[in-house]
């Protein structure tokens, strides 16, 4: 007996992980099954086909093995609800349909064509779709949409919405999540911007179109000119949205976008031209400078009973380039401190004009893009009550723009 207790003792981490194996190896074993028969979701296109929805989604296989990279597919299914579509995703895929990882939601041009609160609506009570989820929309249908970023991926641990994520910070891409939507459609203003995201697909004989204006493109991350070559590109930035009450009611261009993000808190990069430098020899130059930081505040006034909205920018600036003579110069740090005074007036015009350029089309859309309503509902409640949801439209605009170049 003395000896056997020397034995188990000598064995005792044997004897531990033996004990370990066979209490939980059974259970590992069931997990890994249970896995197999899974196809997880991890993005959704929404497109109509008359009165059906034809529901494309991005799946993958899971394995325990997480070392192994997974090739993702596009499904589609066509049902009379959004919810019965992704039902039938199991019967189709021969596996149990996950929409938790669910990331990136894509509304094509055909549901945008009737209310988007009636597709919203099935998102808002499901709640295994994370309300994080980014939504965008496309020219086209989101199935061609989700079939060209399923293109560009080369990894199944690549994320679209990371990606989109990354650019919200800049002024010229808008980025949405379900819970901003949600948030927004139920609002003063009953507003909020939706980014156009495209895939454009190489010509013949390779290369792709690429945006034009203030878009942002990219290829797959992961992947290099070649694969933009033989894959296309992706293309955002270039249109945004107004969506109102549920309906599109217009849309903003890149300089309109910059004017709104001048109110967006995310924003922290605006790299943008000014060409009306008071200056004889920069005047037909085009100066491009990069913001370095800013505040920004605004003020919901009332003079002689009537509303005055104030947006005050202080921001500082660097990299500033000149493209002159057909060729980029780079000023130096002496030239920038000679030319400052007359760089940072323009530029102190150019935000200005930004920010009155979404004002206008704002109240050309009749939609308080710029949550103006919002607002004065929070600080002058009895004057948006006597104007209601009208008061943007009635606001005197004041913008107090003030540029600094960092020397």
């Amino acid at each position: 007996m003395k000896k056997f207790g020397k034995w188990i003792f000598k064995y005792k981490y044997l004897i531990f992980a033996l004990a370990i194996l066979v209490s939980f190896g059974g259970e590992v074993i069931s997990l890994g099954n249970e896995v197999g028969m899974r196809v997880v979701i991890t993005s959704l296109g929404i497109d109509k086909e008359g009165s059906e929805y034809s529901v494309s989604a991005q799946v993958f296989t899971p394995q325990l093995d997480e070392t192994k990279t997974q090739a993702k597919s596009v499904v589609t299914v066509t049902a009379p609800t959004i919810a019965e579509a992704i039902n039938r995703m199991s019967l189709k895929t021969g596996r149990i349909a996950t929409v938790s990882h669910c990331r990136l939601i894509v509304v094509g041009d055909s549901v945008l064509e009737e209310n988007l609160k009636i597709p919203l609506n099935y998102f808002m009570k499901d709640h295994d779709i994370g309300w994080g989820a980014i939504l965008v929309a496309t020219g086209g249908k989101a199935e061609e949409t989700l079939d060209g970023l399923n293109g560009l991926e080369e990894k199944a641990s690549f994320s679209w919405q990371k990606f989109l994520n990354s650019n919200r910070e800049y002024d010229t891409v808008t980025v949405t999540s379900l819970r901003e939507a949600f948030i927004n459609l139920t609002e003063e203003g009953k507003t909020f911007l939706l980014n156009v995201l495209d895939v454009e697909k190489p010509e013949e004989g390779g290369g792709s179109g690429g945006g034009a204006g203030g878009a942002q493109t990219a290829a797959a991350q992961s992947g290099g000119e070649n694969d933009t070559k033989d894959k296309g590109s992706l293309v955002m930035g270039e249109r945004t949205l107004i969506i109102r009450d549920g309906m599109r009611v217009g849309e903003l261009g890149p300089d309109e976008v910059r004017g709104y993000s001048w109110l967006d808190t995310k924003v922290d990069k605006a790299i943008f031209e000014v060409d009306d430098v008071d200056n004889e020899e920069y005047r037909d130059a085009k100066v491009s400078v990069q913001m370095k930081k800013r505040n920004v505040y605004t003020s919901c006034l009332e003079e002689n009973e009537k509303p005055v909205f104030e947006i005050r920018v202080y921001a500082v600036y660097d990299n500033v380039e000149v493209l002159k003579a057909e060729h980029q110069h780079i000023l130096t740090s002496e030239e920038v401190a000679e030319q400052a005074r007359a760089i940072e007036a323009a530029v102190d015009r150019e935000v200005e004009k930004q920010i009155r350029a979404c004002y206008d089309k704002s109240v050309e859309c009749g939609a308080d893009v710029m949550a103006i309503g919002r607002r004065f509902f929070k600080f002058k409640t009895a004057l948006y009550d006597r104007y209601g949801e009208d008061l943007f439209r009635e606001i005197e605009l004041r913008c107090k723009i003030e540029s600094k170049l960092s020397m």
